[in-house]
């Protein structure tokens, strides 16, 4: 049987065709799995600002301050999905890195690392690098978890959410006392 060689972080391995079939579509299924929820999150997302957007054009259509206590939801839901989402991502992301590191010369670059330390920043990159020479397969899960996946997490987007949520619940009473609109 033929086999590959391919450099592994300072030694040689051989592999043969078949294992390094395995390990390219590993590589392709992660690199176009992490695509595809990368694109279903912004088409979630996106649906979600147009029906807060619906809603808020409702409440303004017909001067009805209680349709706008609906939107409110909207925010809070947007970070429940992003929060979904990096859960699932990052261990598709880790297993992507995992396998260009692994079998792959570092004077390349590939697409997720790439993609990584210029969206993120090389210390995510080096994050799960790290990670992924942990020996305990539990530790090594645990620690993956924590890390998440920081495009969706990153605080000031969601404590921005969270008070477009609160404004959202309290511009209804303004508009009813100050204005006044009805309720329902």
């Amino acid at each position: 049987m033929a086999s590959l060689k391919r450099v592994t972080q300072n030694t040689r391995k051989t592999i043969n065709v078949d294992e390094f079939s395995f390990i390219e579509k590993q590589i392709d299924r992660a690199t176009s799995t992490f695509m595809d929820q990368f694109k279903l999150v912004i088409q979630i997302v996106t649906a979600l600002v147009v029906a807060n957007i619906t809603i808020l054009g409702y409440a303004i259509g017909t001067k009805t301050a209680g349709m706008i206590y609906a939107g409110a939801l909207v925010p809070i839901t947007i970070i429940y999905v992003l929060y979904v989402a990096s859960q699932f991502m990052t261990p598709i992301i880790y297993t992507a890195v995992n396998l260009e590191n692994k079998y792959s010369q570092k004077k390349n670059d590939f697409l997720i690392s790439t993609f990584l330390s210029y969206v993120l920043s090389r210390d995510y990159l080096n994050s799960l690098n790290k990670i992924s020479t942990i020996e305990n397969p539990d530790e090594r899960f645990r620690k993956l978890r924590k890390l998440g996946f920081p495009i969706f997490n990153r605080r000031s987007f969601q404590i921005a959410l969270l008070i477009l949520s609160l404004e959202e619940l309290v511009l209804p009473f303004l508009l009813h006392y100050y204005f006044g609109w009805q309720y329902f």
